[in-house]
């Protein structure tokens, strides 16, 4: 029965954290930033109030220290592998670049680009309402930018602009199978 409280409010929780925006839009000179805002970072740490019941229900009232051990190790988990996130993912777009940051261990991804050394590219629409890119340069590379809620954001002003420097673009449906 625990079990099923625990992941009966897990999902409430994030169906909680669904309904509301997540990333903030600033416009900085000619600059457009995006980030998680404050209060995705909040509800994303508060999201550590469900382990942190759990261990007290199964340490007070199930006596289960092993159990409520294991809970309480999901926070620092939680806390290493989650929250980075919040923190270190951005997209910024000016009038002559993308810059695109992804937290470790994507850092692979994080990437400055000059408008004028994109050939083409590819915007991938995911089912899940996510988009990517995949930026061809004239250099004869090929930059992946994954598709991830901060990217999704910034994807209209970062068409805008590859339209502006008349950078061919194709759209591709990416199926949930692919990914």
């Amino acid at each position: 029965m625990f079990r099923l409280f625990f992941l009966s409010a897990s999902m409430l929780y994030i169906g909680l954290m669904s309904l509301f925006v997540e990333t903030s839009h600033t416009v900085v000179e000619d600059r457009h930033i995006f980030v998680y805002n404050g209060l995705a970072t909040f509800l994303g740490i508060g999201f550590n109030t469900i382990p942190l019941h759990a261990a007290w229900y199964l340490l007070r009232v199930k006596k289960d220290r092993t159990g409520a051990g294991i809970m309480l190790m999901v926070i620092p988990l939680f806390v290493f592998l989650i929250l980075p996130q919040y923190f270190l993912e951005r997209v910024e777009v000016s009038a002559t670049q993308l810059k695109h940051r992804r937290e470790p261990p994507h850092t692979r991804f994080n990437a400055d680009i000059a408008f004028t050394d994109v050939l083409s590219g590819i915007e991938l629409h995911y089912q899940n309402g996510k988009r990517g890119y995949r930026l061809f340069l004239k250099n004869g590379r090929t930059l992946e930018l994954p598709a991830n809620t901060v990217l999704t954001a910034a994807a209209d002003t970062v068409t805008a602009q590859l339209q502006a420097h008349h950078i061919p673009m194709t759209k591709e449906v990416v199926r949930q199978e692919e990914n």
